[in-house]
C-alpha cells in the first residue's frame, strides 16, 4: 500500500463555472486562527471532481533570512523564497524517532565561515516524533537571522513547501510529531479563501481533513454545495 493520502473534492456549486481549492498545513494553532502555509492548490470545474495527493513525508529545513526589524510581530519569512541570504539546507527525510542535530552559525569572527551541520542523527525518540535540536553556539548576525523548520514534498512540483518556521535558539529543540497529516481547504475563488502563504486566518473559513489515525493509502471525500438559502459550505463524508 502506497505511503500516501487523497482528498477528493466535489465542486456541486453549478453557479460557479470553476473555483481554485487551496490545501493548507496548519501545525501551529493560536485561538481562532491558524497559522497556514499553502500545500497545494487544484482547479475544479462547475459539478465536476478532482483529487488531490498527499505525500506525508517531512523534511528538515535550515536556512538563513535577512533580518528586518521593522516587523512588528517578529514573524518568520513566508516561504522559502525568501530565505535569501544563504542556500536552503533541507536533511534527507528524518525517520519517526530521529533527532536532526544542527549546528549553525552566522559568525564570520575570525574568519570561520558560518556552516549547516545535520550529518549526526539518533533514532532515540520514544513517541515516534522527530526533532530539530540546535548547538549552543547558535548566532545570529545583524544583518540575518537563522530560521529552522518542517517541511513537505509537493508531488504536484516536487517542491519542498515549508510547513511551519520559526527562528532558531541556542540549544534548542523543535519538535514535530507522527501527527502531521492535518490539512485544510479553502476555496480561492471568493475572498474569503484567496490567502497568501503563511498568514492568520479564520478557523471558519476552512474545512480540516484529518488523516491521523487513518492507514496509508486512506481516501478523504468533500463536498462544496451551495444550500437552498443560498448560502455555501463544505460537507465531508
Amino acid at each position: 500500500m502506497p505511503n500516501t493520502y487523497t482528498i477528493k473534492i466535489t465542486n456541486e456549486d453549478k453557479w460557479i463555472e470553476s473555483t481554485n481549492c487551496y490545501i493548507y498545513q496548519a501545525p501551529i494553532k493560536s485561538k481562532a486562527t491558524l497559522y497556514v502555509s499553502l500545500y497545494q492548490c487544484i482547479n475544479i470545474g462547475a459539478m465536476e471532481s478532482g483529487t488531490i495527493t498527499i505525500v506525508p513525508e517531512p523534511y528538515a529545513i535550515v536556512a538563513t533570512t535577512p533580518r528586518d526589524d521593522s516587523d512588528p510581530d517578529n514573524m518568520p519569512p513566508d516561504g522559502l523564497s525568501d530565505l535569501q541570504a544563504r542556500p536552503v539546507k533541507l536533511t534527507k527525510r528524518p525517520v519517526k524517532g530521529s533527532i536532526v542535530k544542527i549546528d549553525c552559525n552566522t559568525d564570520h569572527a575570525g574568519g570561520k565561515k558560518p556552516f549547516f551541520d545535520d550529518a549526526a542523527t539518533t533514532t532515540t525518540t520514544m513517541d515516534g516524533s522527530f526533532r530539530i535540536t540546535t548547538s549552543t553556539n547558535i548566532a545570529h548576525s545583524a544583518e540575518e537571522m537563522i530560521v529552522m523548520g518542517m517541511g513537505l514534498k509537493n508531488p504536484q512540483t516536487e517542491e519542498i513547501v515549508p510547513v511551519a518556521l520559526c527562528y532558531a535558539i541556542p540549544d534548542g529543540t523543535l519538535t514535530f510529531t507522527p501527527e502531521l497529516n492535518v490539512y485544510y481547504i479553502a476555496l480561492g475563488d471568493f475572498t474569503m479563501g484567496n490567502f497568501e502563504k503563511m498568514d492568520y486566518v479564520s478557523y471558519s473559513w476552512f474545512t480540516e481533513i484529518d488523516f491521523r489515525g487513518k492507514p496509508p493509502g486512506s481516501e478523504i471525500a468533500v463536498t462544496w454545495r451551495r444550500n437552498p438559502d443560498g448560502n455555501c459550505e463544505w460537507v465531508r463524508h
